[in-house]
């Protein structure tokens, strides 16, 4: 397994997940071990767990991944790491954009119900670096989000400009 992570091929879409942690999610770039970050989803300490979102958007990384690695093999696909980012970034926004919608629909629900009118506090702040929430549930990706998700599109789309990086 560790080949997945050491390879020519897909060590720099590992390096850039690893950088979208730091950049985007505020972990350290020194906590993180690529190999135990992905594998397990610890620290480099081998003790403290990484923080949820920085785990959720391992996992999503890992998924888009092995779907892209698998088709070199299964459909003689070529394995492009720009695409596979990209799609690992939009992948995890759509799970942040559902997050807000379920909690909207609950504000929504409640509104209407014998029930407290906004959703938990704690839930609308669960994820201050993906997404912002007003009492009414009202959501937005945060702007090093967006900006994040822009820089992994124009990634894919130039994929020269990724080997000047």
């Amino acid at each position: 397994i560790l080949n997945l992570f050491q390879c020519q091929s897909t060590e720099p879409f590992w390096k850039q997940c690893i950088k979208f942690c730091s950049k985007v999610l505020g972990v350290q770039a020194h906590t993180l071990n690529t190999r135990n970050s992905i594998i397990f989803g610890v620290a480099s300490n081998h003790k403290d767990l990484l923080p949820e979102p920085v785990r959720a958007f391992l996992r999503h990384a890992y998924n888009c991944f092995y779907h892209d690695f698998s088709n070199v093999d299964v459909k003689d696909a070529e394995f492009h790491w720009q695409t596979t980012y990209c799609n690992a970034v939009e992948s995890f926004r759509n799970a942040v954009l559902r997050y807000g919608t379920r909690l909207k629909i609950l504000y929504t629900t409640r509104r209407y119900s014998t029930l407290q009118g906004i959703a938990p506090e704690e839930a609308r702040d669960r994820y201050p670096q993906l997404i912002t929430m007003d009492p009414e549930s009202n959501f937005s990706l945060t702007g090093g989000f967006k900006q994040a998700i822009a820089e992994a599109q124009k990634l894919e789309s130039d994929p020269l400009r990724a080997h000047t990086q």
